[in-house]
């Protein structure tokens, strides 16, 4: 069933979608008028088009996450299936999913498949025996190249950059000689549960012809691979004393990468292509326990890059020159106890609220957030004398 929460009601529903197989997933479409219905053990995907009330049928897709992606510029999706005994790829238009192209892939067994954001590239993954590799392919499925994640770290091209902890725990990068040798997974006994191949894999924002990836029998090692160049050798690799955990392109400028490492420290680490160096960020207003952080890039302001990091109980935002020089905490620590002072409130929130022209007569606040968005809120700072305009 699909409901409408505009209007309360019930949208669609859809009926004998399978026949003797269960459900594994439903999702939408590229558009919202269209149901993506995976069934179970990977026998088929349906796409179905709520409007002409009919469904495209595509046999075998592979019963992994994620199995397809959607090219962003056109609507064109791209689907892993296995027929037989190798990966095939299907190239499938936009709404009427009439298949354009298929092709066998070079894969042993793809665990998993991403568009570039500009549509020019589609990343393949491939299993952890295979040797933890990623297949480069054009946007309409021919292979252009592989790249590896051998555990002998070997840049002829490039740099490679370790971690080192200083007296203090103090962080930062070094230079290291190659060939350099990645920690295994042996080495992190305390993570989680092991995963097999490629861990993490993101292509950088509207270029997307950077692609970083992890892989986990040496989950602490990043690499950045330029996409476009002659070589299927990385750029760079970066190799940390902890697992990575997240991996987060600045939607705005397009060669800086936020790395965030499973640490019990408020330290993020920032890699930018034409830095001489990656940089290390502690934020030492932050204060313990700290559980779950969670790292966020902020709107760029002026000539400072800047960074939320964040967990249920305290936050404070970190800033950078586009130059990589850190610059102070503008904030320090921002507690639920700072974010419902009365004198600063409005100082401290992450949050940027437009502050001239003030009437007060305004029932409700709207606050504009880092991305533009307008949010309708309820007026909890009544009492103060300005308040800010609806934008």
């Amino acid at each position: 069933m699909v409901y409408d929460i505009t209007k309360s009601q019930l949208h669609a529903e859809i009926s004998g979608v399978t026949s003797s197989a269960k459900l594994a997933d439903v999702q939408f479409g590229w558009i919202p008028d269209e149901i993506m219905v995976f069934s179970d053990f990977g026998c088929k995907l349906q796409i179905w088009s709520l409007p002409s009330k009919r469904a495209v049928e595509i046999k075998d897709p592979k019963s992994i996450t994620p199995n397809f992606s959607y090219r962003s510029t056109t609507g064109h999706m791209a689907v892993l299936t296995r027929p037989v005994a190798h990966d095939i790829l299907i190239i499938t238009a936009p709404d009427s999913h009439e298949v354009l192209s298929t092709s066998e892939l070079s894969t042993v067994d793809a665990h998993g498949i991403e568009y570039s954001p500009d549509g020019n590239w589609i990343a393949v993954f491939d299993t952890a025996s295979a040797g933890c590799r990623v297949v480069i392919l054009t946007g309409d499925g021919h292979h252009f190249k592989t790249f590896f994640h051998p555990a002998l770290i070997d840049v002829p091209n490039g740099t490679v950059w370790q971690e080192e902890l200083g007296p203090s725990r103090s962080r930062s990068y070094t230079q290291a000689k190659q060939p350099a040798t990645s920690p295994s997974y042996g080495a992190f006994q305390a993570t989680k549960k092991r995963g097999s191949g490629v861990a993490l894999m993101e292509f950088n924002h509207h270029c997307g012809d950077l692609l970083a990836s992890t892989n986990s029998d040496t989950p602490s090692t990043l690499w950045v691979h330029s996409v476009d160049s002659g070589s299927g050798r990385a750029t760079t690799a970066l190799i940390h004393h902890s697992p990575i955990k997240s991996l987060l392109w600045h939607p705005t400028i397009e060669d800086l990468l936020l790395v965030q490492c499973a640490i019990a420290e408020p330290t993020i680490y920032i890699w930018r292509a034409s830095w001489i160096e990656p940089k290390t960020v502690s934020l030492s207003s932050l204060k313990a326990p700290l559980g779950k952080l969670k790292a966020a890039w902020l709107a760029a302001e002026g000539d400072k890059i800047r960074f939320l990091l964040s967990n249920a109980e305290q936050s404070s935002i970190g800033q950078l020159t586009r130059e990589g020089e850190e610059v102070p905490e503008p904030f320090g620590r921002m507690g639920p106890e700072a974010m419902f002072d009365e004198g600063l409130s409005f100082e401290l929130s992450p949050v940027s609220v437009r502050a001239d022209e003030y009437p007060d007569d305004t029932p409700a606040v709207g606050l504009s957030s880092e991305l533009g968005q307008t949010l309708d809120v309820e007026d909890t700072f009544h009492y103060r004398q300005r308040k800010p305009k609806a934008v």
